[in-house]
C-alpha cells in the first residue's frame, strides 16, 4: 500500500522535503489555482522530483469554502493536460471532479442523491475532454455518505465507465468513523464485494488510526493524508491561546510572535510518515 503524503503547495520548504525522502505526494487542485487571476499556474518544478505525484481535484475545500468548483471542467483538465519538465502528462493519476456528500456539505438524503448523479456527469465531462486532448483518462471517484449510496454511485457509473479502471478513488471518507454501520469498515467492504476483484482503491484523507488497519485484504492500493499540517496547525494554535492568557496580547500580536513556520510543518511531515510507515506494515488485523 502507498501512503501518498498531501502537500498544499506545489514549491518550497515542503515539497523539498519530500523529495528528499523519497516521498509519493498528493496535491491538490487548489494549490495550483491562481484566485487573483482566475487561472491555474504551473506547479514548481521540484514537484517532478518525487517518486510519483497524484492530482486531486479538490472537491470538498472548493464546496465547504467557495460553494464549488472556481473552474470549469475544460480549465481543470487542459491544466492536468499542460506539460511540465519536459513530460506531457507527469501524473501517477488524477481524480475526476466529484461532488462530495459529508453531511456538513450534503445533510439530507435528497441531496446525497443529486450529488452522486452529479458526480456520475462530471466524469463523463471529464473524460471526454481528456480524450480530446488526448490524455489519459481520470481515475473514477465513487462517492455518498452509506454504503448503499456507493452501491447506487457505481451502478450509475457502470454504464459511463463500460470496463472498470485497475483503480477507483472512494470519497468522503476523510474523518470518517472506522466501525458502524456507516463506518469506513462497512463502506468500503460493501463496495469492494460490489466492484469486479481487479478493482483497487485510493482512499482519500483517511485517519491515522484506520491506515493500521488497513490490509491488502482491503484492496487499498493506495491512501493520502495531509494530518500532519493539521496537527501542526493545531498545536501552534494552542501555543497562540496560551501566550494571549499568559502575556495578555492580542491574537493578531500572538500570531506574528508564533508563526507557523513551513520548518515545523516539515519537521511535522517526515515524523508523521516515519511514524505511519512503521506501523502500517506491522498490522495484524483483518477486516474482510
Amino acid at each position: 500500500m502507498t501512503i501518498r503524503i498531501g502537500i498544499p503547495e506545489t514549491t518550497g520548504l515542503l515539497v523539498k522535503t519530500a523529495v528528499e525522502h523519497g516521498y509519493h505526494a498528493l496535491v491538490s487542485a487548489g494549490s495550483l489555482w491562481d484566485k487573483h487571476k482566475s487561472r491555474f499556474r504551473p506547479a514548481g518544478v521540484g514537484l517532478w522530483d518525487l517518486p510519483s505525484v497524484a492530482l486531486d481535484s479538490a472537491g470538498f475545500v472548493a464546496t465547504k469554502m467557495h460553494g464549488g468548483y472556481r473552474w470549469t471542467v475544460a480549465e481543470y483538465v487542459a491544466m492536468v493536460a499542460r506539460p511540465r519538465a519536459g513530460l506531457r502528462y507527469p501524473w501517477a493519476w488524477w481524480s475526476q471532479m466529484d461532488l462530495c456528500c459529508e453531511p456538513e456539505i450534503a445533510g439530507a438524503a435528497a441531496v446525497v442523491a443529486g450529488r452522486i448523479v452529479g458526480t456520475v456527469r462530471l466524469l463523463g465531462e471529464c473524460k471526454k475532454e481528456a480524450q480530446r486532448l488526448c490524455i489519459p483518462g481520470p481515475m473514477p471517484i465513487l462517492q455518498g455518505w452509506h454504503p448503499e449510496d456507493y452501491l447506487r454511485c457505481a451502478d450509475l457509473m457502470a454504464a459511463e465507465i463500460g470496463e472498470w479502471p485497475d483503480l477507483v478513488g472512494i470519497g468522503s471518507v476523510c474523518r470518517r468513523q472506522i466501525g458502524g454501520p456507516d463506518g469506513l469498515v462497512a463502506v468500503v467492504g460493501a463496495i469492494s464485494r460490489y466492484l469486479p476483484k481487479h478493482v483497487r482503491f485510493h482512499l482519500f484523507g483517511v485517519k491515522g488510526d484506520a491506515l493500521q488497519l488497513i490490509l491488502p485484504s482491503w484492496r487499498v492500493e493506495s491512501v493520502d493524508s495531509c494530518a500532519y499540517d493539521y496537527a501542526s496547525r493545531k498545536s501552534v494554535a494552542k501555543e497562540r491561546r496560551d501566550l494571549q492568557k499568559s502575556a495578555g496580547v492580542t491574537m493578531r500580536e500572538a500570531t506574528a510572535a508564533i508563526p507557523h513556520r513551513k520548518a515545523s510543518r516539515a519537521v511535522a511531515m517526515h515524523e508523521w510518515m516515519s511514524k505511519q510507515s512503521a506501523v502500517v506494515p506491522s498490522s495484524q488485523m483483518r477486516l474482510f
